[in-house]
């Protein structure tokens, strides 16, 4: 993945999503320790494509009298994200290959207006950039501390289906990212749809066009599977898949 002449330091790099994975556990572990039993929820998904993959593990851990969907509850992330976007070295344009792991850790609140199921949140995020070649504006290196707002709603609908949405900001870095999916009864605890996820900062913009399948499955446990095209300033067009886990403990 280095270019020729860049060197990074290997063993730093490969420790870095293990301690932050490892952080996040432990806060996990706290966060069981004061909340509501059987209101935990743990979440862990992967997404790849050619230009882009993105992994994470987090958990959700209601407060003392809220639960899962109504009232506050805290939350702690571990992500590991890489990219490549077209930057400029040398007066000539380059691709650039970013590696960014990252933590956050934050609160949130979740209310219902009517059948609208709405939930605010926000949280301090460090994130660790290493950039192939280095630009002179970034560096081969640069860590950073964000606040990220985010917000989530969820709306029945009749028949059974549901308009469901998401969206984020980093405010530190001007990215954002979003999802919007609408949702249609497949079989008992089975939904399928499209879905369009579109996410950018001040170096790239990807729009992504896909469909989803969400299964939920005994004892707490679900699944959700989604693909389809991804397109990037600069990039051909290559297809996306994605697998996400979830459990209430």
């Amino acid at each position: 993945m280095n270019e020729p002449g860049i060197r990074t330091p290997g063993r730093l790099w490969l420790s870095l999503p293990v301690r932050f994975t490892s952080l996040s556990l432990l806060i996990a572990l706290v966060l069981f320790s004061v909340g509501t039993e059987g209101q935990t929820l743990a979440l862990a998904g992967i997404q790849q494509s050619v230009f882009s993959s993105y992994d994470y593990l987090g958990v959700i851990q209601p407060l003392s009298g809220s639960r899962l969907g109504s009232g506050v509850y805290l939350q702690a992330f571990a992500s590991y994200l890489r990219y490549r976007y077209t930057g400029s070295l040398d007066n000539s344009s380059t691709l650039v290959r970013a590696r960014v792991p990252g933590f956050l850790v934050g609160a949130g609140y979740a209310f219902a207006v009517d059948k609208l199921q709405l939930n605010f949140s926000g949280g301090l995020e460090y994130q660790y950039f290493s950039l192939t070649p280095a630009l002179p504006s970034g560096g081969p290196y640069r860590s950073t501390v964000s606040f990220v707002p985010q917000i989530q709603f969820h709306l029945p609908l009749p028949g059974q289906t549901y308009l469901s949405g998401i969206a984020s900001y980093v405010i530190d870095q001007h990215a954002y990212w979003a999802r919007l999916r609408f949702a249609l009864p497949l079989f008992h605890s089975i939904f399928v749809g499209p879905e369009f996820v579109p996410s950018g900062g001040n170096t790239y913009r990807i729009r992504q066009y896909g469909g989803f399948l969400d299964i939920a499955l005994p004892e707490g446990w679900a699944i959700s599977a989604d693909g389809g095209l991804q397109h990037q300033n600069g990039l051909p067009n290559v297809g996306y898949a994605a697998l996400s886990v979830s459990k209430v403990f």
